[in-house]
């Protein structure tokens, strides 16, 4: 049912963005704006679920589209830097993010960005004030799981586990947002327990099925225990989901 309704709220942005387009340019409106806007986030969600980065062009078009309607809009600056992110261009993300950040101070989406590109670039002191300057502005899955990131970067697992908690607990209008997190619990909780990990990986089932990172991820569990057949037809579902090269070398 929620793929259902995703899908149908795409397909009805895909007619309003479509609608503008073959009416001619359409006047600098908010609502114009956010259609643009609201595909492109659609179209960074594909990109997560397929890893099929030709999206990123379309993104670009949308976004020039919605700057040439509002050259200062700061929600075009931070989908340019998400973009920037993605192609691991992170000086120019780094430049977007900031840019975001300066149009609108009190979003968090942008200074979890601007701790994003800081992470990148080494500036780990400027991404820890970033990250919770998010976190105050907005404790929600988005600044909860890179609270989790930087704390894992610091050594502190138990409190990347506890902040990954919390961004499940606090959930995300996109299911593999949530079945990714529960991923990255299972990372950090196979270093002590596969049995938790692999509770976690069956939560993460549960909320995508056929999540491939989780497949991939239930194979290593098994290629730890030695059931090596096991691990080789979770490693296959994954492939067969999502063929990529990680879970090819699995193989």
């Amino acid at each position: 049912m929620q793929n259902f309704r995703n899908g149908w709220l795409l397909a009805v942005t895909l007619i309003l963005v479509g609608a503008a387009f073959f009416y001619g340019r359409p006047r600098a409106s908010p609502e114009n704006i956010r259609s643009y806007l609201d595909l492109s986030y659609s179209y960074l969600q594909v990109v997560r679920e397929t890893a099929d980065s030709s999206y990123y062009v379309k993104i670009d078009d949308l976004a020039d589209a919605a700057e040439a309607l509002d050259p200062k809009n700061a929600e075009v600056s931070a989908l340019r830097a998400s973009t920037a992110l993605g192609r691991h261009h992170f000086k120019e993300a780094h430049i977007f993010a900031k840019e975001a950040v300066a149009l609108d101070p009190n979003r968090a989406l942008f200074r979890g960005l601007l701790g994003d590109s800081e992470i990148e670039l080494g500036h780990y002191d400027a991404a820890v004030a970033s990250f919770q300057k998010m976190i105050d502005i907005r404790p929600d899955f988005s600044s909860y799981s890179r609270t989790a990131y930087l704390r894992e970067l610091y050594g502190d697992v138990p409190g990347a586990q506890a902040a990954l908690r919390s961004a499940i607990s606090a959930g995300s209008k996109y299911p593999e947002n949530v079945a990714w997190a529960y991923v990255e619990l299972a990372k950090l909780d196979m270093r002590t327990s596969l049995n938790a990990a692999k509770k976690d990986l069956r939560d993460s089932l549960a909320t995508q099925a056929e999540y491939p990172p989780a497949l991939e991820l239930l194979g290593k569990v098994a290629f730890f225990e030695g059931d090596m057949d096991t691990a080789e037809e979770y490693f296959q579902k994954a492939y067969k989901k999502l063929p990529i090269a990680q879970y090819a070398l699995d193989l």
